[in-house]
């Protein structure tokens, strides 16, 4: 269940990621709303990583992660 906090966090991701790739990233078939909603889980798999997994919450990781997705 998405929440009203996550589907604003989407929202404004999504109009960051239409500034910088417009609305289909990288010519592929994933659109501006679903790479924003990939980028919003990951970055919440790190920053919650203690309460999912037992894991160190990571910024670093989530932003290693951010460059993979996002490399051309």
């Amino acid at each position: 269940m998405i929440t009203r906090i996550q589907r604003r966090y989407v929202a404004v991701v999504e109009s960051l990621v239409r500034q910088e790739f417009g609305e289909q990233p990288f010519g592929r078939s994933v659109d501006a709303h679903d790479l924003a909603y990939l980028l919003v889980r990951i970055s919440e798999s790190f920053t919650y990583a203690d309460l999912i997994n037992g894991d160190r919450p990571s910024a670093e990781r989530a932003r290693a992660a951010f460059e993979l997705v996002l490399r051309p």
